[in-house]
C-alpha cells in the first residue's frame, strides 16, 4: 500500500469515528430531551391535577410537549378553568410555553384570545388582544419574577348575546410585573392610551389615559397560595399610582385597607401637575359636582403648578381635605 493510500485510509477511519461520535451525541441528546419532556409533562399534569377538585376544574386541550431540539415547552389548543362553587368560568385560546435547554428556569409563554370571563356580579366579558406574552423566572415557593405584556387590548360584552356587543375599554399597550418581597408581593405596571366607554362608567365621559403604578400587597405570598375569593381583610401600600391625559397628571400614594364588611379606609396623598387641566377632567367625569370641583381646583391653583392634597377614605366615604374645608367626592360601594 502506498503512503497516499495509507493516508486516505487513516482519514476515512477518522471520518467514520467522527460520524459515529456525532450520531451517538445527537442520539444521547435526543434521549435526554425526550426524558426531560416526559418529566415536564408529569409536572404539568400534576399541576393541573392540583387545581382540580372542590368544584374546580382546569383543562389544557390537546396538550403536548414541543420545542425539540433547543427548546422545551407545553402547547395546547385551548385552556379552560371552571370554579362551580364560586360560579367562575374562564376560557382562552391556544397556549404555548417554552424554555431554552440551557436556561430552563426562565420560561416564556404566549396566549391566544379571546379570553372569556364569566363571574357573579359582572357582565360576561370578552377580552381580546393583538399579542399577549408572559415570562417567569422559576423558583420556590413562587417564581422570583413574573411579567405580562399585552398590545392591542380591548374588552367587550358577550358577543353571543342577542343584543349587539358593548365595548367597555381598549388600550394600546399594558404590562405588569410581580415579585415576592418576603411575605409581601410587589407589583409594578403601566398602560398606554386607555379608552373607557361611557356605558361602562354610568354614561360619564373620561379622557384617553396613560398610567403607571408601583405597589405592595401585604401578605401577598400567602394570598397567592390560599387563592382568596374576597378582597375583604386585605391591604395594600401604594408607592406610586400615576395617571395622565395631555397636560394633566395625577399621582396617588399611601396605604389602603379593606375591612371585613368590605368598607375601605385609606390615607392618601394626591399630587397634581397643572391643576386647571386636572379640574377639567374631574368636571367632565363628575358633571353634577362641576361647580364645586372648579372652585376647589381654582383654590389649589394658587398653591402653584404642582400642588398636593390629602384624600381620606373613611368607611368608603371619599373626602378631599383642603385648607378651607373638605369636599365629599362620593361613596364607594362595599367590596366583595
Amino acid at each position: 500500500m502506498s503512503s497516499s493510500e495509507a493516508q486516505r485510509s487513516k482519514s476515512s477511519r477518522k471520518f467514520v469515528w467522527l460520524a459515529m461520535f456525532i450520531v451517538l451525541l445527537f442520539g444521547g441528546y435526543s434521549l435526554g430531551w425526550y426524558w426531560m419532556a416526559g418529566k415536564a409533562r408529569e409536572r404539568v399534569e400534576s399541576f393541573i391535577s392540583h387545581l382540580n377538585g372542590n368544584g374546580r376544574s382546569a383543562v389544557c386541550e390537546n396538550s403536548r410537549v414541543a420545542g425539540f431540539p433547543f427548546r422545551l415547552g407545553l402547547a395546547c389548543d385551548s385552556v379552560v378553568y371552571q370554579d362551580e362553587r364560586n360560579r367562575i368560568a374562564i376560557t382562552a385560546g391556544g397556549l404555548r410555553t417554552a424554555a431554552q435547554i440551557y436556561q430552563p428556569l426562565k420560561t416564556v409563554a404566549e396566549l391566544d384570545g379571546p379570553l372569556r370571563i364569566d363571574a357573579p356580579g359582572i357582565t360576561p366579558l370578552f377580552i381580546e388582544w393583538d399579542s399577549l406574552r408572559a415570562s417567569a423566572r422559576l423558583s420556590r415557593p413562587l417564581p422570583s419574577m413574573v411579567s405580562l405584556e399585552a398590545t392591542g387590548l380591548s374588552g367587550i360584552s358577550d358577543p353571543s348575546d342577542e343584543t349587539d356587543p358593548v365595548s367597555f375599554f381598549s388600550a394600546e399597550q399594558a404590562e405588569a410585573h410581580f415579585r415576592p418581597n418576603g411575605s409581601d408581593l410587589d407589583w409594578a405596571g403601566s398602560f398606554r392610551k386607555l379608552e373607557i366607554d361611557p356605558e361602562a362608567v354610568g354614561n360619564r365621559t373620561l379622557p384617553i389615559l396613560d398610567g403607571e403604578g408601583d405597589a405592595t400587597v401585604k401578605n401577598g405570598v400567602a394570598l397567592v397560595h390560599t387563592r382568596p375569593t374576597s378582597l375583604r381583610g386585605q391591604s395594600i401600600e401604594i408607592r406610586n399610582l400615576a395617571m395622565s391625559s395631555g397636560d394633566a397628571k395625577m399621582t396617588l400614594s399611601g396605604p389602603i385597607a379593606i375591612d371585613t364588611r368590605g368598607l375601605v379606609d385609606a390615607s392618601l396623598k394626591l399630587a397634581m401637575h397643572n391643576p386647571a387641566a386636572v379640574s377639567k377632567l374631574f368636571e367632565t367625569a363628575v358633571p353634577e359636582r362641576a361647580n364645586e370641583i372648579s372652585q376647589a381646583f381654582g383654590a389649589l391653583g394658587m398653591l402653584g403648578d404642582t400642588p398636593s392634597v390629602p384624600i381620606k377614605i373613611e368607611k368608603s366615604k371619599i373626602k378631599l381635605d383642603l385648607i378651607f374645608g373638605s369636599i365629599t367626592l362620593g361613596q364607594l360601594p362595599p367590596l366583595e
